[in-house]
């Protein structure tokens, strides 16, 4: 079974149901969002504002945010051996600025998230730039047909920064119009 979400989009969904509903056109993501103070329009999924709290990052709480539904499924079935993987493009690039380098290593929130499953489970972190998903996603697959482990939760979370805007741009991924990944007329 598949299981995703993206914290706060109107795509939260289980199963094939995602899917289905892509193939059917539906999409969480919006045309005309302006971001901070850029006059450019972008089309991007809208994320609910998940602000930092006492002791935890913002990333944290997006990722803790992330999981919860997972988790709630999960907890009912946890026989077997368990594998987290955080997988980031850059992980909290506002902590660098700040000079958070403890506050936001990607290991500490990968432990962070092992602490509130209801299993015990190994972590590991994927940090492999617009890869890291993908990588994480055919790692886990790996690692459960190697017999190493029975299942493998892949916790995927970044944060949009002004930092990750212009490096999507930069390689001319960010359009005004949704994009059509699975659409056959745009193969030439």
């Amino acid at each position: 079974e598949i299981s995703a979400c993206l914290v706060g989009s109107e795509m939260c969904i289980r199963d094939r149901t995602n899917f289905e509903a892509l193939k059917q056109g539906g999409s969480g993501v919006e045309t005309g969002i302006r971001f901070l103070d850029d006059q450019r329009e972008f089309a991007l999924s809208r994320i609910m504002h998940v602000p930092a709290t006492k002791g935890e990052t913002r990333i944290e709480n997006m990722a803790l945010t992330a999981i919860q539904s997972s988790i709630e499924a999960l907890a009912a079935n946890p026989q077997g051996k368990w594998l987290l993987i955080l997988s980031t493009t850059k992980g909290e690039v506002s902590g660098w600025k700040k000079g958070e380098d403890e506050q936001i290593s990607l290991h500490r929130l990968e432990n962070k998230l092992r602490q509130h499953l209801p299993f015990q489970a190994d972590g590991r972190v994927v940090c492999m730039a617009c890869i890291s998903g993908l990588l994480a996603v055919i790692h886990g697959a790996d690692q459960i047909r190697a017999g190493l482990y029975d299942h493998v939760l892949i916790v995927g979370v970044d944060e949009l920064s002004r930092f990750t805007i212009e490096g999507f741009e930069s390689f001319f991924a960010l359009s005004k119009t949704k994009c059509k990944p699975y659409d056959l007329s745009l193969i030439h």
